[in-house]
């Protein structure tokens, strides 16, 4: 079964294991249509790049992303 803990996306019926990673009780996982996740965020800049990482994700392509503290 697979387990979700470091993030995917899922295009069909999938049984999978979630919530299994270390930090789930104090950072827990999403699990929503991207439409459904989309309408949750805010209009922040930081917002701005989650969706333009959302329709690249939506388009097929891979996407990697750095974040610096």
């Amino acid at each position: 079964m697979p387990a979700f803990g470091s993030g995917a996306v899922v295009y069909g019926p999938t049984l999978a294991m979630v919530g299994e990673y270390p930090g789930a009780s104090s950072n827990p996982e999403v699990i929503a249509p991207l439409s459904d996740l989309e309408s949750m965020m805010d209009n922040s800049e930081q917002t701005a790049v989650l969706r333009q990482i959302l329709r690249a994700i939506e388009r097929g392509q891979t996407v990697t992303v750095t974040i610096r503290r």
